[in-house]
């Protein structure tokens, strides 16, 4: 028995609708489609493939006006697409989509399919590195699923705005669109989406803070997650959920929820499931100390080179992992060449993926013991756009490396643990206790460890200077007035951060008494530079006090006790920062 599309009366299975006469090859192509893309989500594509060749079949006996009509076409480009991704072969995905794009645009019935092909292209374009055209698929999808009544993929193609502001360095965009994603999820109703929402909000707070709302939201990924059909979705938030754990100490409840994606990834034809589980591994084996026993690399995906600057960024991090767990430095020298190869042919690569692929090499050099190159990608790797969590780690990984080679070097250990000390206080800061405490065994007595700089002579503030950092010259020239006239001591203007470093370069036999650092500026910001300046044993313990002109900066200040000795608002009352400067300088 066969519904017809047209009338939707029952047939037995002749070639034409007893009731209305409309051919049932609409009806059976509609069902092929249906049932390949049930397969899609679950990950079975050489199934998937079988009925699109049937739907294909029964197309041919249609005219071009009723495949358009019933939306066949641009439904069967849309599947094949998806097939492509699910596979990793992510060039013939996004065509299969833009034809799936073309097919829809006029169509009035097809607007919750474009918006889900949308949403997919603007992943697609971010894959590529093209954060204009991906923010324009992801807000185009908003606005046609929300048009449409589609709460589900507006709230999902939100999120994905999110994680783009994120991976540009926008924290509090992409925290806004987390929000409003889970906030929509919450009154659409949908699992899909309250689980990747919920995924992502737990991702965000293990990557800034706190922690015991990353945790509250994990819990609510993994158990929303383990009832989805779709595989992808199904593997990403178990996986994210078990990382937060994994960060937080409980390795147990992690390894659990890892091998549960494990288990669901390896017996799904999604090599991008797979690759996505395989980077959750190496996660664990970098916190836990090796890989779990039930872990079998053959299962994963190649972890090869590949052409796409995300999934290159990924595969070098994860590589470089187990590289440095089995000590195999010919495989790493090998590897290093591969890498700088394959960035070479990507140099238009995104802040974050570039730090990511920084932070690979600068494991490798440390296992072959070019503790110069080690640095310097160490060093690099920081200035990139990582979340407070990942900046946290790669300060841990170069202090135990500086340690480890500093010997009986006084000058080089002590550089060496004020590293670690910025490691364990952000850790701390993010609401990480066990890992504060797992960094701070490497630290001596808080009394020998870097002295305080003396004071100025007498408490003469006149004696002083101030290093005022601020892209605004405007506001710069204020404070600047302030501390000369008001206060009788110097001051110096930078525009930015790399400029402030370079003058402190500079300058080494007369350091500032105080920094005044704005946030948000162009080259490096003010959160970044704090950071280069208190990890450096020279100027670590000059304080620094933060202006900004946003007061939803409260969230990517969660470290402001380790790097700022205060923080103020624009625009600047002038009595309270008389009375701050005042506070630091005598």
């Amino acid at each position: 028995m066969i519904k017809c599309l047209v009338c939707n009366a029952d047939n037995l299975g002749t070639g034409s609708c007893t009731s209305c006469g409309a051919s049932l090859h609409l009806a059976w192509a509609a069902g092929a489609l249906s049932q390949a893309e049930a397969h899609v989500q679950s990950g079975q594509y050489e199934a998937a493939n079988k009925q699109l060749n049937r739907a294909d079949l029964e197309m041919l006996t249609l005219s071009a006006t009723q495949r358009d009509e019933h939306l066949l076409t641009a439904r069967a480009f849309w599947l094949q697409g998806l097939i492509y991704f699910g596979r990793g072969r992510l060039t013939e995905a996004k065509w299969e989509l833009l034809l799936a794009e073309k097919a829809l645009l006029d169509k009035p019935k097809g607007q919750q399919l474009l918006a889900s092909v949308l949403n997919r292209l603007g992943g697609l374009y971010y894959y590529e590195d093209d954060f204009a055209m991906a923010e324009g698929y992801y807000q185009r999808s908003s606005d046609i699923a929300t048009q449409a009544g589609a709460f589900d993929t507006a709230s999902t193609a939100i999120g994905n705005l999110g994680l783009l502001y994120i991976g540009r360095g926008d924290a509090y965009r992409g925290r806004e669109m987390f929000t409003r994603a889970w906030t929509l999820a919450e009154t659409s109703g949908g699992q899909r989406a309250r689980a990747n929402s919920a995924r992502l909000l737990a991702w965000l707070h293990s990557d800034y803070g706190p922690y015991d709302l990353a945790l509250e939201y994990a819990a609510q990924a993994a158990s929303l997650g383990e009832k989805l059909v779709d595989i992808e979705m199904q593997c990403l938030c178990i996986g994210d959920a078990a990382r937060v754990y994994l960060r937080a100490g409980e390795h147990e409840k992690a390894e659990l929820y890892f091998h549960q994606a494990y288990d669901v990834a390896r017996h799904s034809g999604s090599k991008t499931a797979r690759e996505a589980v395989a980077n959750y591994i190496a996660e664990f084996a970098r916190h836990a100390g090796g890989l779990p026993g039930w872990f079998t690399e053959s299962a994963m995906p190649n972890p090869s080179p590949t052409d796409e600057p995300l999934l290159l960024a990924n595969s070098a991090l994860r590589l470089a992992y187990y590289i440095s767990m089995k000590h195999e430095a010919t495989s790493a020298r090998r590897y290093v060449r591969w890498v700088k190869d394959r960035k070479a042919q990507h140099p238009n690569l995104s802040a974050e993926d570039t730090a990511t692929v920084e932070h690979a090499l600068a494991l490798l050099y440390s296992l072959l013991g070019e503790w110069k190159e080690a640095a310097a990608h160490f060093t690099c790797a920081l200035d990139g756009t990582l979340s407070y969590y990942e900046q946290a780690c790669i300060w841990e990984e170069y202090a135990r490396m500086e340690l480890s080679r500093a010997g009986d070097d006084e000058q080089a250990r002590r550089q060496a643990q004020s590293l670690m000390e910025l490691a364990s206080s952000l850790y701390q800061q993010l609401g990480l206790p066990a890992r504060a405490a797992e960094a701070a065994r490497w630290l001596p007595a808080a009394s020998t460890l870097n002295p305080a700089l003396p004071a100025p002579d007498d408490g003469d503030i006149s004696k002083s200077m101030v290093l005022i950092v601020d892209d605004n010259l405007d506001h710069a020239e204020i404070v600047s007035t302030v501390v000369e006239e008001m206060l009788g001591a110097a001051a110096v203007i930078c525009t930015n951060g790399y400029q402030a470093l370079a003058y402190l370069d500079r300058v080494s036999s007369h350091r500032p008494a105080l920094i005044i650092m704005d946030i948000d500026m162009p080259m490096m910001d003010g959160i970044t530079a704090s950071m280069r300046l208190k990890a450096n044993l020279e100027t670590r313990d000059i304080p620094i006090i933060a202006i900004t002109a946003h007061s939803r900066t409260t969230q990517p200040l969660t470290n402001r006790a380790v790097l700022f000795a205060g923080v103020m608002r624009k625009p600047i009352e002038v009595t309270h920062l008389v009375s701050m400067i005042k506070r630091h300088l005598k």
